[in-house]
């Protein structure tokens, strides 16, 4: 699965939602102090991935494309990853927080924006597997013979 993007960010973003639950339980527990953590890491490592996994996934297989990420497509992975670990990383009491959250916004904005670049154009234009057929005649015109006596 490691040598398969379209594989490995699924499992990421589960990986994502798994910590996420687990940050849940600790900050139940006690143990995380900022109650913001499991939010954020279910949300932003979890859903994030995920939704730019699947969004992938299924756009090319509704667009009748190969299953295969190309370069953009990983690197928009791992922008949304990065993302992720900014914005955990902004919830450390640090005087870097601004300028970690400006970065993780950024990271998903252009993570997001580069998934836009490379589908929009594919999905403004017919299926890539659909046969040109040519279009049906809107009514029959049957051609007038001789005519005959009733």
């Amino acid at each position: 699965a490691r040598r398969v993007p379209l594989l490995w960010i699924l499992y990421a973003g589960y990986l994502g939602l798994g910590l996420g639950l687990l940050a849940g339980a600790a900050q139940l527990a006690g143990y995380v102090a900022r109650p913001a953590w499991p939010a954020h890491v279910i949300g932003i490592a979890g859903f994030s991935v995920l939704i730019i996994g699947m969004a992938t996934r299924t756009a090319m297989g509704h667009l009748g494309r190969p299953l295969r990420a190309d370069r953009s497509m990983v690197l928009s992975y791992a922008l949304v990853i990065l993302a992720a670990l900014l914005r955990l990383a902004a919830l450390l009491p640090t005087s870097a927080t601004l300028g970690l959250l400006h970065a993780s916004a950024g990271a998903w904005a252009l993570g997001f924006g580069l998934y836009l670049w490379r589908f929009f154009p594919w999905m403004i234009r017919p299926r890539a597997d659909a046969v040109a057929k040519p279009a049906a005649p809107l009514m029959k015109i049957v051609p007038a013979g001789p005519r005959r006596a009733p």
